[in-house]
């Protein structure tokens, strides 16, 4: 698929069907968001002063090939890395609709949800000095939104549905990606088989 056709593609579904989708597809979508280039370690989307204050965390459901649970992308090896279990909480896909602000039961219906965390400090050490106060935080949603989008194009280029959710309680989702501290949760990328209608 050409760009051109993959952003014609490119929409938001909100019609999932819970089937599993495969582990490859899973995998270049992930690479797309915030894979290696090549040895000199940048990344396929932009940040400002190669900081890279992102992290991506994938809540596994139905992925065949991998077990369900929680995940972090390591994007010097290109893999994900499993994470164990968080005592005292059952991640799934209901969880994740429960996080999700407004009705958004769709959620529950997903094979797999990113979540793409930041760490703003990353970006405020190296440009607190920068006029006006605070613009250093604009640079982690600048690259923030250019990981979704790559993630989206990718997934359409797949046939896949995502959708892009920022709407959602912070420490919910922080709890149920096992974040630490420093990280925040920027955005849900919520993905899966698409629903045909009719």
């Amino acid at each position: 698929m050409r760009l051109d056709e993959a952003l014609r593609a490119r929409r938001s579904v909100r019609s999932m069907t819970g089937k599993p989708i495969a582990a490859g597809d899973l995998d270049q979508i992930i690479w797309a968001a915030q894979g290696r280039r090549g040895e000199d370690g940048s990344r396929t989307c932009p940040s400002a002063g190669a900081a890279y204050p992102l992290k991506l965390r994938v809540l596994v459901f139905a992925v065949e090939g991998r077990r369900a649970g929680l995940s972090e992308y390591d994007p010097v090896a290109d893999r994900l890395v499993d994470m164990p279990p968080i005592e005292g909480m059952v991640s799934t896909a209901g969880e994740m609709a429960a996080a999700a602000l407004g009705l958004q039961a769709w959620i529950a219906d997903a094979s797999a949800v990113i979540t793409i965390l930041g760490e703003p400090a990353k970006l405020a050490r190296p440009f607190e000095d920068q006029p006006p106060a605070g613009r250093w935080l604009r640079y982690l949603w600048i690259e923030c939104g250019a990981a979704a989008q790559n993630a989206a194009l990718a997934a359409a280029e797949r046939g896949l549905a995502m959708t892009a959710v920022a709407g959602f309680d912070d420490r919910h989702v922080a709890a149920l990606n096992g974040a630490g501290d420093r990280d925040e949760p920027l955005a849900m990328l919520v993905l899966g088989q698409m629903r045909l209608i009719g």
